[in-house]
């Protein structure tokens, strides 16, 4: 079994703020600093051998930060991208609600069904992010393994995981390391499907 760890992306200002955040080069903020070195110290008992990135800023921060103080190694993986918002890059639910009202409520009650204007579908994102994760996992058949994802992803693939519609995605935003015990074969089979 690989025990898998999912780390969110430490906070930065936009996160703070409660914007959007995909393709933006943003770095940690000072508290998004410290949860990583947090994160990194709690992550050191698990005996955590190697820690995933994207390519986005924050991503590869929050790994760099969480790989010193864990002395997992931090390697950059292609797949694991934040959601592309296109044009929703940087708005505030209040301002998508002001600017898109319509999409904006679908998005709220059924994000899977909305076509973000300029954006990644989340069906296409979802498929992405288990291509990427079930690669990982078959490299780590046994052992602790962390892969740090922007909050989407995080959430597509937790509900992936616990086997729920992508439309509760809302449900599983991670703010915290979340843990899961995955079987590569059976993602071998799942990824085949």
């Amino acid at each position: 079994m690989t025990s898998l760890v999912l780390i969110p992306w430490a906070n930065t200002d936009w996160h703070d703020d409660g914007r959007l955040a995909s393709r933006t080069p943003l770095p940690l903020n000072a508290e998004g600093r410290a949860q990583a070195a947090a994160w990194g110290d709690a992550l050191a008992a698990r005996e955590l051998g190697t820690l995933y990135s994207s390519r986005e800023q924050a991503s590869l921060e929050t790994a760099s930060l969480v790989a010193r103080r864990s002395e997992a190694k931090c390697k950059h993986v292609e797949g694991l991208d934040e959601v592309d918002f296109g044009l929703w890059e940087g708005l505030t639910e209040e301002q998508l609600n002001g600017r898109f009202p319509k999409l904006f409520k679908k998005w709220t009650a059924d994000p899977p069904s909305v076509c973000i204007p300029d954006g990644e579908d989340f069906g296409a994102a979802a498929a992405r992010i288990k291509t990427a994760l079930t690669q990982i996992a078959r490299k780590h058949r046994n052992g602790a393994v962390g892969v740090v994802l922007g909050p989407t992803v995080l959430a597509l693939w937790r509900c992936e995981l616990e086997k729920v519609s992508i439309g509760r995605l809302r449900e599983f935003m991670a703010h915290e390391p979340v843990w899961h015990e995955l079987d590569p074969s059976a993602m071998k089979a799942a990824a085949r499907a």
